[in-house]
C-alpha cells in the first residue's frame, strides 16, 4: 500500500497536514491547521528513509522544522521556530537531510539533521559571501548533494557536500568573468550531472560535472548565433537529455545532448511558421520524452520525441476545434502520460496518451456539471495518479485515476 502526505484545509479553514492511501477511509488529518493563534501551513515536504520532513508554523507563530514518522508516533517539532532560524530548502542525504536556515547572525547557512533534535546542527555558516552563503537548489548525486551558494566574491558558485563539514567545498567558482555562474536545474546523466549556468559571455549555457573541479565544464556556450541560449526544462532519459533553448534564429527549439559537446545539437528548429516552438515541461516517459510546444497555429500542443529529428512529432494539436488545447501538468505513469488540456467543449479535462496520435484521449471529461474539471497537482503514487479538480458541485476535491 502506498501512502502520501499533502497540505490541505481542514474544518478550521487553515492548511493542515493530511495523509491518504487513495481511499476515503484512508484519508485522514495528521496535524490540525490551527496551531494556537497561528496556521500550520505545512510546506517543503521531503520524503526521508525514516519519515517525512517539512516546514510549518508552530504555536508561537514562528516557522519551524517538523518530522512525521511511525517511529516517533506521529509528527513532532524538530527545531523550534522560537530560535527564528526560518528553515527552508530541504533535501534528503543518507539517513538524514540538509536544509537551509539562519545562522546566529541571521544569514542563510547550511544545516544537517539525522532526524533527531540532538542530531540537528549547522554544517556551514552563512559567512562565505557578503550576503551569506544562502544555499539553494539542493540536488542529490552519488551519495552527496550539489547546491548553489555564494562564495567570498559574493557570486553564486557550485558547491558539494557529503553531510560533513570536511566534505563540503566549492566545485566551481561563482565568478565567471564579470558574471555569476548561478547554477540551476540539475539533472543526472550517467555518472555526471548536467546543469544550467552563466559563462563569461553573460549568457546561460549547459554545463556538466562529475562533482570535481577538474570534471566540470560547459557543453554549450551561453550564446548561439548572437542569441542567448537560455536552456530550460532539462530532462534525462535513456542516456541522453532533451532541453529547450534558443537557436541562431532567436527562437526556442528542442535540443539533445549525450553529455559531450559533439553530441549536443538542435533536433527541432525553433521556427514554426511565424511562431517559436518554445518546448516546455519536457517529461521523460517510457523510452521517450513528452513536452508542450507551439505548432504552426501558434498554439501549444503535446509532442513526443525519441531524441531524433525524425522521431519528434506532435500528438495533440495546438487547436482543439475553436479552442487552444493549452496542455499542462505532464506526468509520467508507467508507459503512458497523463496531462490536462482543453477539450472541444472548451473545458479542461484529464487526458492520457501512449505516445501516439491514436492513443491520445480524454479520460475524465472537462465538463463537470456547470464547472470545468480543471485538474491540477497531478502526481503519481504507486499504482495510481492523484489530482485535484472541480466536481459537479463546483468545489475542488481530491481525485484518483488508474490511467483509464
Amino acid at each position: 500500500m502506498s501512502l502520501f502526505l499533502y497540505a490541505a484545509e481542514d474544518g478550521s479553514g487553515a492548511r493542515a497536514l493530511w495523509t491518504s492511501d487513495g481511499t476515503i477511509a484512508g484519508t485522514v488529518r495528521l496535524l490540525p491547521g490551527q496551531q494556537g493563534n497561528s496556521w500550520l501551513s505545512p510546506h517543503n515536504l521531503v520524503a526521508l528513509r525514516t519519515g517525512i520532513a517539512f516546514t510549518a508554523t508552530d504555536a508561537n507563530g514562528q516557522t519551524s522544522f517538523w518530522i512525521s514518522s511511525a517511529a516517533l508516533g506521529g509528527s513532532v517539532e524538530l527545531v523550534s521556530g522560537s530560535a527564528a532560524i526560518d528553515p527552508n530548502s530541504v533535501a534528503p542525504l543518507g539517513s538524514g537531510f540538509l536544509f537551509t536556515a539562519n545562522d546566529p547572525g541571521g544569514k542563510q547557512a547550511l544545516w544537517f539533521s539525522n532526524g533527531s533534535q540532538a542530531g540537528t546542527a549547522m554544517l556551514l555558516d552563512g559567512a562565505p559571501g557578503s550576503g551569506g552563503l544562502a544555499p539553494q537548489g539542493f540536488f542529490t548525486f552519488a551519495g552527496r548533494v550539489l547546491f548553489a551558494g555564494n562564495d567570498a566574491s559574493g557570486m553564486q558558485g557550485l558547491w558539494i557536500t557529503d553531510g560533513a563539514s570536511g566534505g563540503t567545498a566549492e566545485v566551481l567558482a561563482g565568478a565567471q568573468g564579470s558574471y555569476s555562474l548561478s547554477p540551476s536545474n540539475e539533472a543526472t546523466l550517467g555518472a555526471h550531472v548536467l546543469f544550467e549556468g552563466r559563462d563569461s559571455s553573460g549568457g546561460t549555457g549547459v554545463w556538466i560535472t562529475d562533482g570535481t573541479s577538474a570534471g566540470t565544464h560547459d557543453l554549450l556556450g551561453g550564446m548561439v548565433g548572437g542569441h542567448a541560449l537560455a536552456p530550460s526544462a532539462l530532462a534525462v532519459n535513456a542516456g541522453r537529455a532533451l532541453f529547450s533553448g534558443a537557436d541562431a534564429s532567436g527562437m526556442r527549439g528542442l535540443w539533445v545532448t549525450d553529455g559531450t559537446a559533439a553530441g549536443t545539437a538542435e533536433i527541432v528548429t525553433g521556427v514554426q511558421a511565424s511562431a517559436s516552438l518554445d518546448p516546455k515541461g519536457i517529461t521523460a516517459f517510457d523510452t521517450r520524452w513528452a513536452f508542450t510546444a507551439r505548432d504552426s497555429s501558434g498554439s501549444p500542443g503535446v509532442w513526443v520525441s525519441d531524441g531524433t529529428a525524425a522521431g519528434s512529432i506532435e500528438i495533440l494539436a495546438g487547436r482543439n476545434g475553436a479552442y487552444s488545447s493549452a496542455p499542462y501538468g505532464l506526468t509520467a505513469f508507467g508507459k503512458c502520460l497523463l496531462f490536462a488540456a482543453t477539450d472541444a467543449d472548451g473545458n479542461v479535462g484529464l487526458w492520457a496518451t501512449d505516445g501516439s496520435v491514436a492513443g491520445t484521449q480524454e479520460i475524465a471529461a472537462g465538463t463537470q456539471g456547470i464547472a470545468s474539471l480543471m485538474p491540477s497537482g497531478i502526481v503519481e503514487a504507486g499504482s495510481a495518479v492523484y489530482f485535484t479538480g472541480n466536481d459537479i458541485s463546483g468545489g475542488r476535491g481530491l481525485w484518483v485515476t488508474d490511467g483509464s
